[in-house]
This record gives structure tokens, C-alpha cells and sequence, in this order.
């Protein structure tokens, strides 16, 4: 039997499965994920193939009756999708459990020291501009989502590959598109998205500012901190497990800590240029509290 394990800041996930096959590729999904050597155990994962053409996996217990209620599928036709599911699941079980930090379902990019968190709705363009950016020679520690140590205001990076769907190929570039679907262990999806490690070792970095995402047109600029803890509540994960009155309370002392701007509609050079202003002025180590900082 192999077994392999993986994991972040908080917690510790384990596979198990006596197929060389699965072996080899989940020690490429997952290494970019060291554990903590005083993360907590969250479960165990198993990968089986019963039969030529299926693959199959376990998680733990306790998490049968959600998988089972958002319907979704143990069985798969090839050991990439099955892998899938197991990413997914583990993230799941780190944001849900009764001890587990702020979330946040976003991006997390990183440059000088300095690293930036990116919120919005589903599909509101935050991985065709994290992809963007990383392009650029930023750091892209994840395109979904990172957990905040309000002690010390550091943001880990949850740990699942980044993501950009085929809806955003024309926005990115074929050369761009092509540049990603080349990474080793790159993973096309039925849908034709790609699944893609653009840091093989990540990091946690003190949060130096949050950025939300809009539908309309707008420049880069501060929110007041009673319209960005109710502008982030949403994008909290606490909000889901925990409610709306624990999502506000967490947010709360983070937005007289951490500048919150919002951006809206721009062409992806445009958003890109005013990204890079301001990690430009947080490196220079301008403090933005207080400021009414526009771009």
C-alpha cells in the first residue's frame, strides 16, 4: 500500500492506495502542499480501481453525507478525475472544520514580500487576472481561496491547483493559454479548462491588502471599513458554515488592519497595470490605513 501525505498551514490529509499509477501522479498534484509538523489530522483518502475502466474513491466517514447530498460522483473514468475529487474533498474538509481560521474563496498572489488577496463573484475574471499576473512574474499561490492567522494577519493558500476555464483563452492569449497548458502536470478537463501548479512550492506572506473584484466599470479604490466587512462577508467561508453574524465578527477587526479596495471592468492590461501600482506602493511600504488611495 502507498500512502502520501499533504496538507497546509492547519491541516494534514493522507492517500492510500496499493496502485502504482495513482501513486505517481498524486505525488505530483500534491507536493506543492508541506504540512505544518503541528497541523491537525483531518482523514484519510482511498483511490481503488474495481474495475479496467473505473476508478474509485473514499474519503472519510463524516464526509459521506455531504458528497452525497451535492451529488457527487465515487466513481471515475480515469485516475486525473479521481485525484480531482480527492483535491476538492480535502479542501472542503479544512475550511468546515469547527476550528478552522477565516477563509476566504479567492485568489492569492504574491510579489516582493507582499501578498494580495482577490475576491469576487463566480466568474467575475479573478483567474484570467491572477493567470494574467502570473504571467508578469508574480507569484500565484492560488486561484481559489487562502485561510488568515488573524494573529500575525498571514494568509496561507488552500491547497488545490489553480484553474482557468476555455471561456478565458481568448482573453488570455494563445501564447499565454498554450505557456500554461505546457506546465508539467497541466490537467485538461472535459470542459476544456486546465488544472495547473504556477508555484511548485508556496508559501504563506503577511496580507498586505484585499482587492474585490466588480461587474461595472470603476477605478481601484478604498472602501470605507464598515462597506468592506459587509462587501467580504459573502466571500467569507464562515459565512457558509457558520452564518452571517460570525462572518461579520471575523471580519471585522481585518478591516481596520487590511486595506480593502474594489476594482471594477477594465481590459485585462488595464486591471493588471493598476494591480501592479499597487503592490508597488504596499513594497515601497506606503501604509494605505487611512488613505484615500485611487488608481
Amino acid at each position: 500500500m502507498y500512502r502520501l501525505e499533504w496538507g497546509t498551514r492547519y491541516s494534514r490529509f493522507r492517500l492510500n492506495t496499493d496502485l502504482s499509477e495513482c501513486f505517481a501522479l498524486a505525488e505530483s498534484v500534491f507536493a506543492p502542499w508541506v504540512p505544518s509538523p503541528d497541523s491537525q489530522f483531518v482523514g484519510d483518502w482511498v483511490v481503488l480501481k474495481p474495475t479496467e475502466s473505473t476508478w474509485e474513491t473514499k474519503g472519510p466517514t463524516w464526509m459521506k453525507p455531504f458528497l452525497e447530498k451535492e451529488g457527487f460522483s465515487s466513481r471515475f473514468a480515469c485516475v486525473s478525475e479521481a485525484l480531482k475529487a480527492v483535491e476538492f474533498q480535502s479542501v472542503y474538509a479544512d475550511l468546515v472544520r469547527p476550528d478552522a481560521p477565516m477563509g476566504f474563496h479567492a485568489c492569492l498572489l504574491e510579489k516582493g514580500g507582499v501578498s494580495v488577496g482577490v475576491v469576487g463573484n463566480k466568474e467575475a475574471g479573478k483567474s484570467t487576472l491572477a493567470a494574467y499576473l502570473w504571467s508578469r512574474g508574480f507569484n500565484l499561490y492560488s486561484d481559489d481561496g487562502f485561510q488568515l492567522e488573524t494573529s500575525d494577519w498571514t494568509a496561507t493558500p488552500i491547497s488545490r491547483r489553480s484553474r482557468v476555464r476555455a471561456t478565458s483563452r481568448e482573453l488570455l492569449g494563445d501564447a499565454l493559454w498554450t505557456r500554461i497548458a505546457q506546465q508539467k502536470d497541466c490537467f485538461q478537463g472535459d470542459d476544456g479548462s486546465l488544472l495547473f501548479h504556477p508555484c511548485r512550492r508556496v508559501a504563506r506572506n503577511r496580507l498586505g491588502a484585499v482587492v474585490l473584484l466588480l461587474a461595472t466599470e470603476s477605478r481601484l479604490e478604498r472602501l470605507e471599513e464598515s462597506e468592506a466587512v459587509m462587501s467580504l462577508a459573502v466571500h467569507n467561508h464562515h459565512y457558509y458554515s457558520r452564518g452571517l453574524g460570525a462572518s461579520l465578527a471575523g471580519l471585522a477587526p481585518l478591516s481596520n488592519k487590511i486595506p480593502v479596495y474594489r476594482m471594477g471592468r477594465a481590459t485585462l492590461p488595464e486591471q493588471a497595470r493598476r494591480m501592479e501600482s499597487l503592490f508597488e506602493r504596499l513594497a515601497e511600504g506606503v501604509d494605505p490605513i487611512g488613505a484615500n488611495v485611487t488608481a
